[in-house]
């Protein structure tokens, strides 16, 4: 992970910037995630002056829909925006991707913005490290979701990855990403875990 610097938005705590890097290059999933986002035509992080935007993508290597949590908060209140979409995969070594939207709702928790956002706030949202980074945690698992979040204030960017978060619950920070995506699911309807996925559809 490369940390330019620690930024502190108004109200909100402060947080590292920075991506995680591999071998000297971006990591792969910085790198899809910013290919999705420009083919989503979602606006570049912070260019339209938001204090503090999020953005927790869900994506699924064996399942072609995938989804995007945008949620920005600007002159004291937040907007939240969901979007679904279709893609397929190069069958190259370019992991070049194709993008097809396929909903985009505004979306409003169940449980209120302040409340939720609170909670997001409880699990560290903004401080998380990448999980690749905590030391102990082997990730075997040549499968499953892997969920992304982006966090940008008007002068500072960072990203980070998690792996199948569940099957690290004894680590704390994936504790944390498990309850994020828990709590998105209980106030968002976005089911994130592969079992609960599958059971949806029937």
């Amino acid at each position: 992970m490369v940390i330019l610097a620690c930024k502190k938005e108004a109200g909100f705590p402060s947080f590292p910037c920075g991506i995680p890097m591999d071998d000297g290059k971006p990591d792969l999933y910085f790198q899809l995630i910013q290919n999705n986002a420009k083919q989503l035509d979602l606006p570049l992080l912070g260019e339209e002056g938001d204090s503090l935007s999020i953005r927790i993508w869900y994506r699924f290597p064996f399942d072609t829909t995938n989804q995007v949590l945008v949620l920005n908060f600007n002159d004291g209140s937040w907007k939240g925006r969901r979007y679904e979409y279709k893609f397929q995969q190069a069958m190259d070594t370019t992991h070049n991707e194709t993008i097809e939207l396929v909903v985009v709702d505004d979306v409003v928790p169940e449980d209120g913005w302040s409340s939720y956002v609170s909670t997001l706030m409880d699990h560290h949202i903004l401080t998380l490290p990448d999980m690749r980074s905590i030391p102990g945690l082997d990730d075997g698992w040549l499968d499953g979701g892997n969920y992304a979040v982006e966090v940008t204030s008007r002068e500072c960017y960072r990203f980070y990855n998690y792996h199948v978060p569940h099957h690290f619950t004894e680590f704390s920070e994936a504790r944390h990403m498990v309850d994020i995506l828990d709590l998105n699911r209980e106030n968002f309807g976005i089911v994130w875990r592969s079992e609960e996925r599958h059971q949806s559809r029937h």
